[in-house]
């Protein structure tokens, strides 16, 4: 199981909370969508406090036209999106 944590966005101070990383990752600011790196001192916090985080940010609703400029994630991570083209690929 993952080490819940939490520090400050270095843009916009908002709080950006965490599971499955630790210090020297890096991170997106959901805010702000600044990249961090995890530092040193960020704050291990209960997984019920993260739980309640998550749960107020989910709160947060999506424009569905919107919803496909989004940057994918995992693990806090953002994930560029790639275009192939398989015709070429598989001939």
């Amino acid at each position: 199981m993952g080490t819940n944590l939490k520090f400050r966005c270095t843009n916009c101070s908002e709080y950006i909370y965490l599971k499955y990383l630790s210090e020297g990752d890096t991170a997106e600011c959901r805010n702000c969508k600044q990249l961090n790196v995890v530092p040193r001192d960020a704050e291990v916090i209960s997984s019920e406090e993260n739980l309640d985080q998550q749960a107020d940010q989910s709160q947060n609703t999506v424009d569905p036209s919107e919803e496909d400029q989004q940057t994918t994630q995992v693990w806090g991570v953002p994930l560029q999106p790639i275009s192939v083209n398989l015709a070429k690929i598989f001939l």
